[in-house]
């Protein structure tokens, strides 16, 4: 099985705010899918609740969200989530990809608190007792930072890369970080009260994780601005938009980052960091994204890109008119439409 991304997918609940509603996924979640990244989108301008837990959990999951966030969410057998909105009217919860077996996660009543007490350090956290055989690439982790004015940050053992953002984390997201070696990866929080849990982890090789990742962000505020292409093979995307600097105005800009040529907007002004988005690329693999601000604390990264299973094959072949005489590579087959021989492969 292969991850399925979407076009941000309104699964907003058309009824009953304040309440968790059943949402069957079903139509866009394959058969063997473990979970639904999603991404909320709060356009009131104050904070409200929002959140997704797997359909029947009784727990508490629904966290104030003043602006955007990633949240990762398992389904249950018939892939169907639960979902939460404070007013419906200015909440969006988007669809943006089925995540596949390589996503092992775990129900709310499981999460493992992984909080640190070390402030202003980076510090190990070790989850090499939470992924039995398996080998991970990277944990997905829910941060609460209590509404606190702090740095926090995240990054694999062993990288140099700055990591963290500041953060007054009343949108309690999702956050995804490459492990280093020995399923190792690194916090920094500015105060003890921020709780870190693990949701659960990837495995497999179909992402491929920047450690040290740049700032890449457009040149242009407020318009979406091609960015460069996924390297070749791949079909998505993990991006990220963080506040990286505490001073100077303006502080908590946001943004959003879309498929290349999509007429989807989910876009909000304000942001307050580590705002994850896993999108899918064009034909020509390119991702579009849009800040709301350019020239001081705005940063965009590109954390990892996805490779569906077995990636870019080699395939060499010998066409005859009549097919196919000899071929090496991977399980083809063909077939003659009109003057042309489609080759599909697997």
């Amino acid at each position: 099985m292969t991850m399925t991304f979407f076009d941000y997918v309104d699964i907003t609940p058309t009824s009953l705010g304040g309440t968790w509603v059943d949402t069957d996924l079903s139509a866009y979640l394959p058969a063997g899918a473990t979970g639904a990244a999603l991404c909320f989108v709060n356009g009131s301008g104050s904070d409200q609740a929002m959140g997704a837990r797997k359909h029947g959990d009784t727990t508490d999951a629904e966290y104030l969200i003043t602006a955007t966030a990633m949240r990762i969410v398992p389904c249950d057998a018939n892939r169907h989530i639960d979902v939460y909105t404070e007013v419906i009217a200015t909440m969006k919860v988007y669809l943006m990809a089925a995540l596949d077996a390589d996503w092992v996660l775990l129900d709310e009543d499981s999460w493992v608190d992984v909080s640190i007490a070390a402030v202003d350090t980076w510090t190990n956290i070790d989850i090499t007792a939470y992924v039995g055989a398996d080998t991970p690439t990277a944990a997905v982790l829910f941060v609460d930072g209590h509404a606190l004015d702090e740095n926090i940050g995240f990054r694999a053992d062993g990288s140099s890369w700055a990591g963290y953002c500041y953060d007054d984390w009343y949108s309690f997201h999702s956050v995804i970080v490459p492990l280093g070696s020995g399923d190792i990866f690194e916090a920094f929080v500015g105060s003890a009260t921020v709780d870190i849990f693990l949701q659960g982890y990837i495995k497999g090789t179909q992402w491929t994780f920047d450690t040290a990742p740049a700032n890449i962000k457009p040149g242009t505020a407020n318009a979406y601005v091609d960015l460069a292409a996924l390297p070749a093979g791949a079909t998505a995307g993990l991006y990220c938009i963080n506040q990286e600097s505490p001073s100077g105005s303006p502080q908590y800009r946001g943004g959003a980052v879309r498929k290349n040529g999509s007429s989807a907007d989910p876009f909000n002004q304000w942001g307050y960091g580590w705002d994850q988005r896993i999108v899918e690329g064009d034909a020509s693999r390119i991702v579009e994204a849009k800040l709301y601000e350019v020239t001081q604390n705005t940063a965009l990264y590109r954390f990892a890109y996805y490779t569906p299973s077995g990636g870019a094959a080699t395939l060499t072949k010998t066409f005859t008119s009549d097919g196919i005489v000899s071929s090496t590579g991977p399980t083809i087959s063909a077939e003659q439409v009109g003057s042309d021989i489609v080759v599909s492969w697997s």
